[in-house]
């Protein structure tokens, strides 16, 4: 079904031809109105580009730098997860809880989603591999550490290497979730693709406007917004509209996170 944001840049969402070729290879039009704009998020995208990666869009496995960084922190209390109860407020407890594993499995499973252990590139793991990596993704703050004084959402948007990928596997994984599916099957549905990408995009340019202060992206946020609604409504509606009705709600508050950034740069 086409849209007036089908050629739209993922990074301030302005009219363009100019499509992303690794992504056309992968057969889904993503679009970048200049190389400066895809320079900047590039080292966000680069990891969900071309063949084997945009379509469908996988999450992508650890790497060799983040495998130990998430074995290392996954018993610590940071981030998000100082407000959860005591049963999931680890990576590891919460890993426990989600698939109801013992605690000694969790070392495995985690390390189950590294590169490493899926050399084939085009193969990055099957469904059950990418629900937990969507999982871990989630907890992506944590893989290094960071700790917070109390739960002010302005202390998580500057940490720009982990908020893209923790606000948008969030979002999939929490928000869009469909109970109606059945697990494995969550993110072959034909609308997550697109979603996944332009939740990515979006949380990705909320970091980099809060990080470098660009003002002139920042009045591109009602516009991100505006594209995932739209999109919800299109792509998501008439197969679930009980879904729909939920993500449209939920898209409220991410409103709200753009009012943050929005506050701190005119307090700056």
């Amino acid at each position: 079904m086409s849209s007036e944001w089908d050629e739209t840049c993922l990074v301030c969402c302005t009219k363009t031809k100019n499509r992303c070729s690794k992504c056309a290879e992968a057969g889904i039009d993503l679009f970048f109105c200049s190389p400066d704009h895809q320079k900047l998020v590039w080292n966000v995208h680069k990891r969900v580009c071309g063949p084997g990666k945009s379509n469908p869009f996988l999450w992508p496995l650890l790497s060799d730098d983040e495998l130990p960084e998430m074995l290392a922190h996954m018993n610590e209390t940071t981030g998000y997860l100082v407000g959860c109860e005591p049963e999931c407020n680890t990576v590891a407890k919460a890993l426990q809880h989600d698939f109801a594993l013992p605690p000694d499995s969790v070392t495995l499973l985690i390390t189950s989603c590294a590169q490493s252990a899926h050399p084939n590139a085009s193969d990055p793991g099957s469904l059950a591999v990418q629900l937990v990596v969507a999982t871990i993704r989630a907890l992506e703050f944590a893989r290094t550490g960071q700790t917070v004084v109390d739960l002010d959402l302005a202390q998580f948007i500057p940490l720009s290497s982990s908020y893209p990928w923790n606000a948008a596997s969030v979002w999939d994984v929490n928000e869009a979730h469909d109970p109606s599916t059945a697990g494995l099957e969550q993110g072959t549905e034909p609308w997550r693709t697109k979603l996944r990408h332009y939740s990515l995009a979006y949380n990705t340019v909320l970091a980099i406007v809060y990080a470098d202060e660009r003002t002139e992206l920042a009045r591109s946020f009602g516009k991100h917004l505006q594209r995932i609604v739209d999109s919800i409504r299109t792509s998501v509606a008439p197969s679930n509209p009980t879904l729909a009705t939920k993500l449209l709600e939920r898209m409220e508050l991410s409103d709200g996170v753009a009012d943050v950034i929005r506050s701190c740069l005119r307090s700056s």
